[in-house]
């Protein structure tokens, strides 16, 4: 029960993540009117900026749970200031004069958004009790995250249903979904108060942290692989609206339509990947999900214009194969296992703030090639490539090379299946399972 009630919150962030993600740049361009790369730009620095934040949100997330015993709160008060913020984003009337202000605004999204979820991902450790637990935890968050996301590509359906071409039913939305969904899950939640007295290390400072995670080589591969993904991901995703609309000639019905396919298919695969895992092991599954996708996006550049067929065909086999994606914060658990192993202190929340700075970083750079490429490709009276080509083979170039940098690392299950062992019976404190 626990597991299904942590999930909850992912509902309403994943509705607004994915909203963003695929929308965030057409409103920037179509309704405040500003060019590709302003838009992107925006975005971009936003997520570089707020990066900056993240090592420091994650101390202060570990100093706050070593005192305070418990992230509840702090969650929550992020929750209702990430409602406020989208408020003010969406619904005021804005024009490209106001880029000042939308860039403050967006930085301060993004900045909050990792204070929210920096502490929400690591209290997540706290609640599992065996290995299979984390998968299990993790494939709710997936499984409400989907619905998130089913919400999110149909929320451009309140547009048509208002007969209004700004986002203000879109943003309206989201910030009720925030507030009913977010601060009501977490206090079922019920997070057993536990103030830390085990850890009596002294306190590194985040130059000597840092050092140790570039020493472990486990964590540098795996994290050179997801910043890879994270740039062909964050490269599609903000190019997959212009690709239907304006390289496959599909109307807004058949693209939302054909977006909340895609969803209902992620999610189905969900429950598969989590069984697959069990049997073959994260690493393992990682590999051969994202060899598929890879070889997925090769296919996109040559579906002919309005030809839903090949398309639907096409999406399913990705959709499947993309649920994969659900087991990358699964095996992240694995590698901060063998990281406790290394050093000898336990640091969740400013692991997943470092790794929060790599997201933000990649999805930077694939949203800034994105605004390039549609000035290049769909604003551009003699285009250097076409949008499909871009939304095929560039998104095909970064998967491809993480899935290659997944394939040399060393790291596996059996190694794990040591450090876990080793930890139950010299060191149980660092172990990110609770007894």
């Amino acid at each position: 029960m626990r597991f299904s009630i942590y999930g909850i919150p992912q509902l309403a962030m994943s509705t607004t993540e994915v909203f963003l993600r695929l929308y965030f740049l057409v409103y920037f361009t179509q309704v405040i009117k500003f060019t590709g790369e302003e838009g992107a730009l925006i975005i971009s620095a936003s997520l570089l900026i707020s990066a900056f934040f993240d090592p420091f949100i994650g101390k202060f997330a570990d100093n706050y749970k070593a005192t305070q015993g418990r992230l509840t709160p702090l969650i929550t008060i992020a929750l209702f200031l990430i409602a406020v913020l989208l408020f003010l984003i969406f619904i005021p009337k804005w024009g490209p004069q106001n880029f000042i202000i939308i860039f403050a605004l967006t930085t301060l999204y993004q900045i909050i958004y990792s204070l929210f979820l920096i502490p929400y991902l690591a209290m997540a450790k706290s609640l599992i009790k065996n290995e299979n637990d984390i998968i299990n935890l993790y494939s709710w968050r997936y499984i409400w995250g989907s619905l998130g996301a089913l919400i999110a590509v149909s929320l451009p359906f309140l547009q048509q249903l208002f007969e209004t071409t700004n986002y203000v039913p879109m943003g309206l939305a989201m910030v009720l979904l925030i507030l009913l969904f977010g601060p009501a899950s977490l206090h079922y939640l019920k997070e057993e108060k536990q103030i830390s007295v085990i850890e009596k290390q002294e306190p590194q400072n985040i130059s000597k942290e840092l050092k140790t995670l570039i020493n472990n080589k486990p964590f540098l591969i795996y994290a050179l692989s997801f910043m890879t993904l994270s740039i062909g991901l964050g490269l599609n995703q903000t190019l997959a609206v212009y690709y239907y609309k304006t390289g496959l000639q599909l109307t807004s019905e058949q693209v939302n339509t054909m977006l909340m396919y895609y969803m209902i298919i992620f999610s189905i695969s969900i429950p598969l990947w989590v069984k697959f895992s069990k049997k073959q092991g994260k690493k393992n599954s990682l590999r051969i999900g994202l060899i598929v996708v890879s070889i997925c996006t090769l296919f996109y550049p040559v579906i002919p214009e309005k030809n839903l067929l090949p398309l639907y065909a096409l999406i399913t086999v990705a959709a499947l194969f993309t649920g994969v994606v659900i087991l990358v914060d699964a095996y992240l658990s694995n590698i901060i296992d063998y990281h406790n192993f290394k050093g000898g202190v336990k640091k969740s929340n400013f692991l997943f703030s470092i790794w929060r700075i790599l997201d933000k970083c990649a999805r930077a750079l694939g949203i800034y090639v994105a605004g390039i490429v549609i000035d290049l490709s769909i604003n551009k009276e003699n285009p250097v490539f076409t949008i499909n080509q871009a939304f095929g083979y560039g998104v095909f170039i970064f998967v491809f090379l993480a899935t290659s940098l997944l394939l040399i690392q060393k790291f596996n299950e059996r190694h794990h299946n040591i450090i876990t062992n080793y930890f139950s019976r010299k060191k149980p404190w660092l172990s990110n399972k609770v007894n």
